[in-house]
């Protein structure tokens, strides 16, 4: 027979049999907790959905080319510590989905990073200002045809 034990929110007198340590309430308000992520606007807090991985881009052939370009460049572009996370360094992941609908797997155009100097570099400074951003898909989208027109 199992028994029920304590959930581990405090201040939580609730018992339960989940794995989690949590009871079926604390459980799922930490779900919901997890799907959002405070963003911090001009001093201000909101809440924003976070789409999931697969639905911002990072699908299969993705992954392996991420392990494979973190195998054959180990160690991190900044402070040279051991490389975990295959960052892209020309522009943000979700303008290159809004440019070309999906991730270029070209190697010039990421840099190995380890999970700390990911984190600085996204907090302090934007990959790509919004301004050369616009003027890089401008001058993509001059190379496509226009619609109703031979390329």
């Amino acid at each position: 027979m199992l028994h029920r034990k304590s959930c581990k929110t405090p201040g939580c007198k609730n018992l339960h049999l989940n794995r989690s340590g949590y009871c079926d309430e604390c459980q799922s308000r930490h779900q919901a907790q997890y799907r959002y992520r405070k963003i911090i606007t001009s001093g201000t807090e909101m809440e924003e959905k976070r789409p999931s991985a697969s639905e911002r881009g990072y699908d299969h052939q993705w992954h392996v080319f991420a392990k494979r370009f973190l195998l054959s460049h180990p160690k991190c572009a900044i402070c040279g510590r051991p490389a975990t996370v295959c960052d892209h360094k020309s522009m943000t992941a979700r303008q290159m989905i809004d440019m070309y609908g999906h991730f270029i797997l070209d190697e010039s155009m990421y840099q190995p990073l380890c999970q700390r100097c990911n984190i600085c570099k996204g907090r302090n400074a934007d990959k790509v200002s919004d301004r050369n951003y616009a003027d890089a898909k401008a001058e993509f989208l001059k190379g496509l045809p226009e619609c109703g027109k031979d390329g």
